[in-house]
């Protein structure tokens, strides 16, 4: 695991004594629909938050 993301988690306090669990990974078939969604509710707010996701998603990998 990257060391930003330790230093997160371990800085970081549980508000409930749920158990963790991971999330499941964001694809590209879930930034597509997402950004056809947003496509579809023609505001400007939901097309520039798409955009944001999918650089950071090719940033990331």
């Amino acid at each position: 695991r990257h060391f930003i993301v330790q230093a997160t988690i371990c800085g970081s306090k549980k508000t409930r004594d749920d158990v963790t669990s991971q999330k499941i990974t964001l694809q590209l078939l879930h930034l597509i629909t997402f950004c056809l969604l947003a496509n579809i509710s023609d505001s400007y707010d939901d097309l520039l938050f798409a955009i944001i996701l999918l650089c950071y998603f090719y940033e990331c990998y």
